[in-house]
């Protein structure tokens, strides 16, 4: 790939349109997005202003940028931002960047608190970048939102975007469930990583050199992860009302989870309780705008044991 070099003499100009044309094996819109960024403009402006010179103190930045872009270092790290749902999060190497897919998992968990009452415990479980919860408290004022990791730096993103945004939410360092063992959530939201070796193994090199691998890989089918936040629920809401919970997943662990299900060893499966209660999990499993299953909604309800 065609790259200009870094080493212009302060005489040198180029205008918008050249430089997009030294550089055309790179995505269009990455690198007009690029330019627009280090210019302080929106793209619209990039694209119908393509005969402006850039001046050589803008120049040899954006020359630099476009260098990082054509070795697979993803655009939202080079700038420092991604926009999800109309929004612009903070990012760096320490989170996963948000997924579009995950636009969707925030609007399925809206379509649940709706109609809610207000004053709810809602958990972001791993929340990264903090971009699902954020957005679901910038949507739901009144009601709690909680979010916790077990990566500070990753923590500091999330108190980053939430004072960019301007919200009150409560972020907690620790494992998981565990920041929120003595005071429950009635509603968890889990985004956590879910690649199996052989998809991790095989994601593109953007995503395996430059987004952090704690944020992505799950384990050989990569529900580990999955499995230790639903063996913290049996142990911490034993014997109480059990969350709804949301989670996205990789769409062939929907077979996978069907069949744990229904295993009394698995964590995701029956849940014996005491007094003869036995507590079901119902898995309602829903397609993304490609039509693979990405997320889950767990339920619960409880019966009566053999009296035996």
């Amino acid at each position: 790939m065609r790259i200009l070099h870094l080493h212009l003499h302060l005489s040198f100009t180029m205008t918008i349109y050249n430089l997009l044309n030294e550089n055309q094996k790179l995505k269009r819109h990455e690198a007009e997005l690029l330019i627009a960024h280090v210019l302080k403009r929106d793209r619209l402006w990039v694209l119908t202003h393509p005969e402006y010179t850039l001046p050589p103190k803008l120049l040899q930045p954006i020359i630099r940028s476009l260098k990082k872009l054509s070795g697979n270092m993803p655009l939202a790290q080079i700038i420092g931002l991604k926009r999800f749902y109309d929004v612009d999060f903070v990012v760096n190497k320490y989170v996963l960047i948000p997924r579009q897919e995950s636009e969707e998992l925030v609007d399925l968990v809206a379509a649940e608190i709706g109609p809610k009452r207000e004053g709810l415990k809602i958990a972001d479980i791993g929340t990264g970048s903090g971009c699902i919860a954020l957005i679901l408290a910038k949507k739901f004022p009144k009601q709690r939102f909680f979010l916790t990791d077990k990566s500070k730096r990753a923590l500091n993103i999330a108190r980053q975007n939430t004072d960019r945004i301007g919200l009150h939410v409560k972020i907690l360092f620790g494992d998981l469930l565990l920041p929120l063992r003595t005071s429950l959530p009635d509603i968890i939201i889990a985004n956590l990583p879910y690649l199996g070796a052989k998809i991790y193994q095989a994601a593109p090199v953007s995503v395996r050199k430059f987004e952090p691998k704690q944020a992505l890989y799950g384990g050989k089918d990569g529900l580990d992860i999955y499995r230790k936040l639903f063996r913290q629920i049996k142990k911490y809401y034993k014997n109480r009302k059990y969350p709804s919970i949301w989670l996205e997943i990789s769409p062939e662990q929907e077979q996978i989870l069907k069949k744990e299900k229904q295993s009394l060893h698995s964590p995701f499966g029956i849940y014996p309780e005491q007094r003869r209660r036995i507590l079901h999990s119902s898995f309602s499993f829903y397609k993304d705008l490609s039509g693979r299953f990405r997320f889950v909604h767990i339920t619960f309800s409880s019966s009566l044991g053999n009296k035996g």
